[in-house]
């Protein structure tokens, strides 16, 4: 099982430093890799030449549900109002599938070990973009910590791995990492990361035996990694947007030197903690636990004390992203999302509107003005009302069928620690878009399918027809994860150059865009073949009738190329109808207003 660490291992780094964030596009190298690494150990293991991992009934069962959940992601096409995104939530699905059987050809400790120096790079570079202003530049317009992920919310989700790893691993190397995760959960401003960071500790606290040196770890980490924020605050290189480089490269190496300082005290304390003879420790650790909870309470009631409002915007009010967002009352706007997406759900329960498509669906079912998104930032609620309650529940059994089978499967203390991280991911999906970012995702369908895995057999005899079968079913999904990139690629040429074919290629890799529709019958118009562009506005139509954005391009289309007012004023309503805020239709003067005019005019005849 050690040999699969190598290639797993090299995935995990690749997706911690340059998963690309929520870009579909970066996910077709990466997501490519690792269903090849994927099948070419199914297919070894089937082949006899290596171990082959045992599920058991639970395990298989978990295993089934995620798999149907991905098949369905897929099933939602055929009536998705948006079908290439459905197609694109149905690749990462798949990718995130391939994940999971990586991590079920490694062995659970090697997997922790890994998983504890990946996460500690990634927090050493997250930090170290602060010291060094050149590393990561985006740090001068917006000062929360997001590299090497591209999110904050993210990356301090990878922070709660690193400090339940690092309470696992206890002593000086544990407690320093406790004391790194909770220093990029603070300068990410994350009020999710931090309520999973106490829950998650809560609950390794609650599982850990050996709670003295957890406790020493969480104190003396966490506490210093409490002060140096609060040091940060000072510093406006460091948690002041739109900083000058100058402010940020003087205030870094204050910033360096309140970490090294306290990386020493960190350090000393441990050593000295762990000289601590067996009668004292047992009297440390009521006192630890007294002074933990009581800091627990003075943080919740310093925030209650300092909470402020909402920023306003046009956009609806938010939380703006300094330090202030620890102090923030709002959601910023997650409760509108999680209702509407409950709202989509009531009215298609069975199917949803299909995969990916709630920031659409959002804008087609709500009559008031919705701060826009493209997820309501709660999987299980953004399942509900995208893949209807067939997507639910095939979830929700994942979840429960996997719990029961990581429960029985082992209680060691590596696979309570797993357990604990795999915990933090499904709450932080509560609140959080974590399924669109691999750097967060990778990790926990890895750990996951390791958590999974009963025992790894012996090899045994050789299955050549399962071995071809997994490397052909590999090639298909990796078709399929790159068809929509080679479309995207196509289309770039054809905007580029003019070239009507590229843009018949890109149709012809990726038939499920509207958009490449419509660039398209662009090509035409301005070759002049007015009628055939026609047909292609009416074809992406046809595609996505609910899609206000292929409407307008016909109503514009219609308006100023066409000259057809009335024609051009039918489309421009049905703009309206489905989205009254596109500023083509809501503003003043626009589109909408020119062909009314006309029509009222007499565009339309008698």
């Amino acid at each position: 099982m050690r040999l699969a660490l190598v290639p797993v291992g090299a995935l995990l780094f690749w997706a911690l430093f340059f998963g690309g964030g929520q870009r579909d596009g970066s996910l077709v190298w990466l997501g490519g890799c690792a269903i090849a690494v994927a099948a070419l150990l199914a297919a070894a293991a089937f082949d006899g030449r290596l171990p082959r991992p045992r599920l058991g009934r639970l395990g298989a069962a978990t295993v089934a549900c995620v798999t149907g959940l991905v098949v369905w992601l897929g099933v939602t096409m055929q009536w998705s109002i948006l079908q290439d995104r459905s197609w694109a939530y149905l690749n990462r699905g798949i990718v995130y599938l391939a994940f999971l059987a990586l991590g079920m050809f490694v062995a659970r400790r090697d997997l922790a070990n890994a998983l504890t120096v990946l996460l500690a790079l990634v927090l050493g570079w997250s930090l170290l973009g602060k010291v060094i202003p050149s590393l990561e530049p985006q740090y001068a317009d917006v000062a929360r910590l997001s590299a090497p992920v591209g999110h904050p919310n993210a990356l301090a989700l990878l922070a709660v791995f690193a400090l339940v790893l690092g309470l696992w691993r206890r002593g000086i190397a544990g407690t320093l990492l406790v004391f790194g995760g909770t220093l990029v959960v603070l300068l990410a401003y994350s009020r999710g990361g931090v309520i999973v960071a106490v829950l998650a500790a809560a609950a390794w606290l609650a599982l850990d035996r050996r709670r003295f040196e957890t406790l020493v770890s969480l104190a003396l980490g966490g506490g210093a990694g409490v002060a140096v924020a609060a040091i940060s605050l000072a510093l406006p290189g460091i948690t002041k947007d739109h900083q000058s480089h100058a402010t940020r490269a003087h205030d870094g190496l204050l910033f360096a030197l309140a970490v090294v300082v306290a990386l020493a005290v960190v350090a000393l304390g441990a050593w000295r903690a762990s000289k601590l003879p067996a009668a004292v420790r047992a009297r440390a650790t009521l006192a630890l636990l007294a002074v933990l909870a009581l800091g627990t309470i003075a943080g919740i009631a310093a925030v209650a004390i300092h909470s402020s409002p909402a920023v306003s915007s046009p956009a609806g009010a938010h939380c703006g992203s300094g330090a202030g967002r620890f102090s923030c009352a709002s959601s910023d706007a997650r409760l509108d999302w999680w209702k509407a997406s409950l709202r989509l759900f009531r009215h298609k329960p069975l199917g949803g509107y299909g995969a990916g498509t709630f920031g659409l669906a959002q804008q087609l079912r709500d009559a008031t003005f919705a701060r826009p998104t493209t997820e309501p930032h709660n999987l299980a609620l953004q399942l509900l009302g995208e893949t209807g309650i067939v997507g639910f529940l095939l979830f929700a059994g994942a979840v429960a069928f996997g719990a029961v089978a990581i429960r029985r499967n082992a209680l060691d203390d590596v696979s309570l620690v797993l357990g604990v991280c795999a915990l933090a991911y499904l709450l932080h999906a509560l609140v959080e878009i974590d399924f669109d970012f691999v750097a967060v995702s990778a990790p926990f369908f890895v750990l996951f399918g390791a958590l999974l895995v009963r025992r790894a057999e012996p090899a045994r005899r050789r299955e050549p027809i399962w071995a071809f079968a997994a490397i052909a079913l590999a090639a298909a999904a990796v078709l399929s994860l790159a068809a929509p990139r080679v479309a995207s690629q196509k289309l770039n040429a054809a905007i580029a150059t003019g070239n009507l074919d590229a843009a018949k290629q890109a149709h012809a890799w990726n038939p499920e865009s509207a958009d490449i529709i419509d660039v398209w019958a662009d090509l035409e118009s301005a070759r002049g073949q007015t009628l055939r562009a026609l047909q292609l506005y009416h074809q992406a139509i046809e595609l996505q009738p609910e899609n206000p954005d292929t409407w307008l391009a016909l109503g514009l289309y219609e308006l100023d190329v066409h000259h057809d007012a009335c024609a051009a004023y039918r489309a421009l309503n049905e703009v309206y109808t489905r989205d009254r805020f596109l500023p083509d239709v809501a503003t003043k003067g626009g589109a909408l207003d020119i062909a009314r005019a006309k029509v009222n005019k007499g565009a339309c005849g008698s």
